[in-house]
């Protein structure tokens, strides 16, 4: 029994893959269009994008969300 739950633990430290963006704290996933790929919306003035790159969900923060 102790074998499987180290063996949980161990799967839960070594998830790989690219580190989650910060992004995702004003920004809230929407249903996955793709494979990696998810609507969004922002979580302040409620825009809505149906696939973006992060870059572009960044600027909009920085430049253009009224909220």
């Amino acid at each position: 029994m102790s074998d499987h739950i180290e063996e949980l633990s161990i799967k839960k430290k070594n998830r790989g893959g690219r580190p989650s963006n910060s992004i995702w704290k004003d920004i809230n996933k929407g249903e996955a269009v793709s494979s990696g790929k998810f609507a969004a919306f922002c979580k302040y003035c409620k825009n809505t994008w149906s696939r973006n790159k992060i870059s572009k969900l960044e600027e909009y923060l920085s430049n253009y969300c009224p909220d």
